[in-house]
């Protein structure tokens, strides 16, 4: 199976993996939170308007594990109705990633050396492509995260924003409902480094069904530096 599935990857141009890239920001917020929250220096300030939603770009992660700059752990899980549950975790260094995959069919090596192309698109494919880039969509240009807190992850300072999209306004919702259905919600936290990355995600997406059912989804991932 995981022959077959990294075949098909492995032909996927890896840019194209997330097509989104949102504004980076840190000194904006949205509603006030519950005590004041330093924000962290931005290597590339800029105005954001409020009503946008923090950097939550994807494309910055499948990035740092396709060029590491220095070694860290990647570890991401996913369960979703559709698809049930699954767990990448990997050590990527610049030239090697050792890692696996676990879901319902079982437990597949994935491994590579940079010297190797071909073995390190399929690696680099199967680690990135299925990141959660429709619920960071869900996302763009929103109220929903709000700035919590100055956290560590690992050896990195981050800015926590908390998810609730309960927290929209009936025309702010339009925009998630015009995507998922009626009632349909997003909450979690994401943890953004000054670089404007997310190195840290926890979502959870209920989806409404045209029978009237749901779909749910979660998410986690985290970069972790050695």
């Amino acid at each position: 199976m995981f022959g077959r599935v990294s075949t098909v990857i492995s032909g996927l141009a890896i840019a194209v993996i997330v097509t989104f890239i949102v504004v980076v920001i840190f000194g904006h917020t949205h509603s006030a939170p519950s005590r004041p929250v330093a924000a962290l220096p931005s290597k590339t300030p800029a105005a954001e308007p409020k009503g946008h939603a923090p950097p939550l770009s994807l494309e910055c992660i499948a990035e740092r594990i396709r060029q590491a700059p220095a070694p860290f752990h990647w570890s991401y899980k996913r369960n979703t109705t559709s698809l049930g549950p699954a767990d990448w975790e990997a050590d990527i260094s610049p030239d090697s990633i050792a890692g696996t995959l676990v879901d319902n069919s079982g437990t597949f090596p994935i491994h590579a050396v940079r010297a190797d192309s071909s073995a390190w698109n399929t690696a680099v494919s199967v680690l990135t492509a299925p990141l959660p880039a429709s619920a960071f969509a869900l996302l763009q240009d929103s109220p929903a995260p709000v700035p919590a807190a100055v956290e560590k992850v690992g050896s990195e300072d981050t800015i926590k924003y908390m998810i609730d999209t309960s927290r929209y306004t009936p025309a702010d919702a339009s925009s998630i409902g015009k995507v998922s259905g009626p009632n349909a919600f997003v909450n979690g936290a994401v943890w953004v480094n000054r670089d404007g990355c997310p190195v840290k995600f926890v979502l959870n997406v209920e989806q409404r069904l045209g029978d009237g059912s749901a779909k749910k989804e979660h998410y986690e991932g985290v970069v972790k530096q050695h």
